[in-house]
């Protein structure tokens, strides 16, 4: 095994994709940073034909977001207004 691949030599980058970059889902911002960090590491350590191959995909960040907020608010008026909520207040 490398000197590359030894954990203690993994450990910054994937403290950097995880907590400095944070979740990146396709198409949104973050997936171009922790792109350009990987292929700036794969350089540094002397890859120098490093291939991109683009590809299309919608925006599933808004989806992520939008879905939770949905259940979140429908389980809350489901518990104020459904007959165990209202046993609950009484």
């Amino acid at each position: 095994m490398t000197d590359a691949l030894r954990s203690d030599a993994l450990m910054p980058h994937v403290r950097k994709l995880a907590e400095e970059i944070g979740p990146r889902p396709a198409g949104h911002p973050a997936e171009m940073r922790a792109r350009q960090y990987i292929r700036q590491v794969l350089s540094e350590l002397g890859y120098d034909e490093i291939e991109t191959l683009p590809f299309l995909t919608p925006d599933t960040w808004g989806y992520a977001v939008g879905n939770s907020l949905a259940l979140t608010l429908a389980s809350n008026l489901l518990g104020t207004r459904s007959r165990v909520g209202r046993l609950r207040a009484a």
